[in-house]
């Protein structure tokens, strides 16, 4: 009689692994980002604490996200934000720090960028951008920017002169930037980032827009390649492939070895493509990963009554007294 090889990969493998039909037995290859017998057990990437400098790490399948603190960015928010390459300080020198900068003015020098002189005088500077005069040494000290270059100097009559400010600014002279983040229009988690009479949201993963109230689309049109499925998770909101048997890969474009992990025994050599592998077996064996050892005795080949005794690849024959 035949001994029948039953499929034992039938419901074994999990999360997308490829399964490879043993004799009695079964191998599951892993696909990214599981490990396991059965490939059950989600790989943690977060656990080396891979984000630096006070980064969240998110642990996705395969692979992991840092959400990083304000003033930092880089795949491992490696990279500190230089807020000082545009040179914003018209005089003095810039400061960076987390999520902006500080211009350090030098003496007579004011505002957020030192873009104003400190006069000495008491009766208002800004007065149609005229000057004053100090009263020890008759010098004329003229404002170069009376209301800091972010509003117009008007005369309120009896009442003097004052600065009408830009939207975005406030203060005597117009010198302070408004925090347009005080009321936290970024959504979703959304890092706020203040500017110039304006404001900047950095959304967290699966969120975009100006606010990041809408929803990031991931799953674009002929991602996944080799008959694969793009799947979104609902906790970071990344897309990743589902690939079919045989493919591999971030987009499924990369053949899996179903050779991987050598299943063909006794010698036998593993041939395989896309979704499938053979193994080509040593003299003396058989079946689909050559584990069993053929019986060289059937049928009979010794004559005169001789025994027959089975080898690997051969027989030998016991051959009776006379």
């Amino acid at each position: 009689t035949c001994a029948q090889n039953l499929d034992d990969c039938v419901g074994r493998c999990k999360n997308g692994a490829t399964c490879i039909d043993l004799v009695n037995d079964y191998h599951c290859s892993c696909a990214g980002g599981y490990t396991g017998r059965d490939c059950s057990t989600d790989i943690n990437e977060c656990a080396n604490f891979p984000c630096r400098n006070g980064g969240e790490c998110v642990d996705l399948i395969g692979n992991f996200k840092c959400i990083c603190p304000l003033g930092f960015s880089g795949t491992l928010c490696e990279e500190a934000k230089d807020h000082c390459t545009s040179s914003p300080c018209i005089e003095g020198r810039c400061l960076n720090t987390p999520g902006g900068y500080y211009c350090h003015c030098p003496p007579g020098r004011a505002g957020r960028h030192c873009e104003f002189l400190r006069t000495p005088c008491d009766s208002p500077p800004c007065a149609n951008d005229g000057g004053c005069t100090m009263p020890m040494t008759n010098e004329t000290v003229t404002m170069v920017t009376p209301c800091s270059g972010r509003g117009k100097c008007e005369s309120s009559g009896a009442m003097g002169s004052s600065c009408v400010c830009q939207a975005g600014f406030t203060g005597t002279f117009c010198q302070h930037n408004v925090n347009e983040c005080i009321s936290n229009p970024c959504k979703n988690s959304g890092i706020c980032i203040d500017g110039d009479a304006d404001y900047t949201c950095e959304c967290n993963p699966g969120w975009t827009g100006r606010t990041c109230s809408e929803r990031a689309v991931q799953c674009q049109p002929g991602q996944c390649l080799n008959g694969g499925t793009c799947i979104v998770s609902p906790i970071s909101g990344i897309s990743q492939c589902r690939c079919t048997l045989g493919w591999g890969g971030p987009f499924c474009n990369e053949p899996v070895d179903q050779c991987q992990g050598q299943p063909c025994h006794n010698g036998g050599t593993c041939e395989s493509g896309p979704g499938w592998f053979r193994c080509l077996c040593a003299r003396g064996f058989s079946g689909p990963d050559c584990r069993i050892n053929v019986n060289e005795c059937s049928p009979q080949p010794c004559l005169g009554g001789a025994t027959c005794k089975d080898g690997i690849g051969g027989f030998t024959c016991l051959c009776p007294v006379g």
